[in-house]
């Protein structure tokens, strides 16, 4: 063999060699960068750990509610021994005021902190009053004997109870009843609720049910 040759035979072989050792070294690199976080991975903050916000406690319901069970109780006593009404028709008018107002003399719908259609009236206490009623009952307070505060829940119902003696379709309905969704019924008329879930009959058809057996 030729000097040439071998020379060329020598320079193939450290050529490869040389190559053989830069694939190496270029595997080593890409093992040793994946077992490594990149610098945005390093870089990022960890998360900060998750706070829980109070939340708001829930409304209860009606017939987990103390104070609407009290005032309920109070009622349907209060219905069957000052206006002699027998249960059923005590438990319509409690019933249908339950769903109007929770038996909170103090109710004032919408809120007066609520943004509202200045042309929507607000409706007040456990009626929820509007308009010239609602002006019927001042007067009938500022005229009470017994000088009764306005947010007075008595007050309130009795009110309600001259109202019912008035002669209309919907009170001679409550005024003749003898079962228990006669006498709602005749109240849900007479009160003609505004048309939504809360104030559908069978709701308060309902709470007048649980209202009889208190």
């Amino acid at each position: 063999m030729s000097t040439s040759s071998v020379q060329a035979t020598r320079y193939r072989r450290a050529l490869a060699s040389a190559v053989v050792v830069l694939i190496v070294a270029a595997v080593a690199i890409l093992f040793v960068q994946s077992k490594s976080p990149s610098p945005a991975s390093a870089a990022a903050p960890a998360p900060a750990p998750a706070t829980s916000t109070p939340a708001t406690a829930p409304v209860p319901s009606v017939y987990d509610d103390v104070e609407v069970r009290a005032k309920a109780q109070d009622l349907m006593s209060y219905l069957r021994t000052h206006y002699k009404l027998i249960t059923p028709r005590a438990a319509g008018v409690v019933g249908n005021l339950i769903a109007e107002a929770r038996l909170d003399p103090d109710a004032v719908l919408p809120p007066p902190a609520t943004p509202r259609d200045p042309n929507t009236p607000q409706s007040h206490g456990v009626e929820q009053l509007t308009g010239e009623r609602w002006q019927a009952f001042l007067d009938y307070v500022a005229a009470d004997p017994f000088h009764r505060a306005i947010n007075d829940l008595h007050t309130q119902v009795d009110f309600m109870m001259k109202e019912l003696h008035r002669p209309t379709k919907a009170t001679s309905k409550f005024r003749a009843s003898h079962t228990l969704e006669q006498a709602t019924e005749g109240v849900y008329l007479f009160l003609n609720p505004a048309p939504n879930a809360s104030h559908n009959l069978v709701y308060r058809e309902e709470l007048a049910r649980w209202a009889s057996q208190l």
